[in-house]
């Protein structure tokens, strides 16, 4: 069995074997030790081991795989966020942010590069037969900027 235990900075998974429920620590590995691995192997704690306090517990989980995809959607929360800790505990998705959409402007950019000199020169023959002369001058201005 495997819980989420949240210290004040960070949360982590752990085995059921790394927690002492009644003083709310969980045994945490010496520097020189792979906190991870150890999880996995579900190793036992050892004398060097630093107890620390955890100040919220959500599990117990069946596999170690089930509890780190709970801890990894659980980062982005504030742990007083009551009602979204509680769906995250039963199993239940959190609601996504909507995808972000790229402004009209930056998505031709890439197409405008591409095109050829020749395809420039066309285009000023037909703006010749149909804008001002000032705006004739701004579009050399902006073909000489291109080259």
């Amino acid at each position: 069995m495997f819980f989420v235990v949240f210290c004040d900075v960070w949360c982590s998974t752990v085995p059921e074997s790394w927690l002492n429920i009644k003083n709310t620590t969980v045994g945490w590995p010496p520097k020189n030790e792979n906190p991870t691995a150890a999880a996995i192997k579900q190793s036992k704690p050892m004398k060097d081991w630093q107890a620390m306090n955890y100040s919220r517990l959500l599990g117990p989980y069946k596999t170690y795989d089930i509890a780190r995809a709970v801890e990894i959607a659980a980062v982005d929360l504030s742990t007083s966020d009551e009602a979204a800790m509680s769906q995250l505990q039963n199993g239940q998705t959190l609601g996504t942010k909507r995808e972000r959409k790229r402004p009209g402007r930056f998505l031709d950019q890439e197409s405008d590069r591409a095109s050829s000199s020749d395809d420039d020169s066309r285009d000023m023959q037909n703006d010749k037969e149909t804008t001002p002369k000032h705006q004739f001058i701004m579009i050399l201005v902006m073909t000489a900027q291109r080259m």
